[in-house]
């Protein structure tokens, strides 16, 4: 009989189960941070055609699209947020409008929130694609 390839402790395994909670928690304390500023949460973790969107806020008439990296330092997790990403970010909000029936001008913008270790929350509001 051959050995089974699948190891279910392996090592990848727990760094990939470490990294899923890892980004559940930062998403959750990002939400948090959100709410208390007097956002909705409207989807966490939405899947579209072209990608994923981590959280989708809104307040009044305005939907911002959050794209959340946690790390030790918030410098090292900003640099982990890249221009080939934003772009998936941006075409997923396009699919969110689509799919959720609103208009392509609809008021949105895309933030990406980081998260330390230590739970530090920053925000960039309003990222552009260059």
């Amino acid at each position: 009989m051959k050995p089974s390839m699948w190891q279910p402790d392996s090592a990848k395994v727990r760094r990939g189960r470490r990294a899923y909670q890892t980004g559940q928690a930062s998403e959750q304390v990002v939400a948090r941070y959100y709410q208390e500023a007097g956002y909705r949460c409207l989807e966490r973790r939405w899947c579209g055609r072209s990608g994923e969107i981590d959280l989708i806020m809104m307040r009044e008439d305005q939907i911002v699209m959050v794209e959340v990296k946690s790390s030790d330092r918030i410098e090292t997790a900003l640099a982990r947020v890249t221009l080939n990403k934003l772009s998936r970010v941006a075409a997923a909000s396009l699919d969110f409008l689509v799919a959720t029936q609103r208009p392509l001008n609809t008021n949105m913008r895309i933030d990406v929130a980081v998260v330390s270790t230590l739970g530090q929350v920053e925000v960039v509001e309003n990222v552009t694609l260059h």
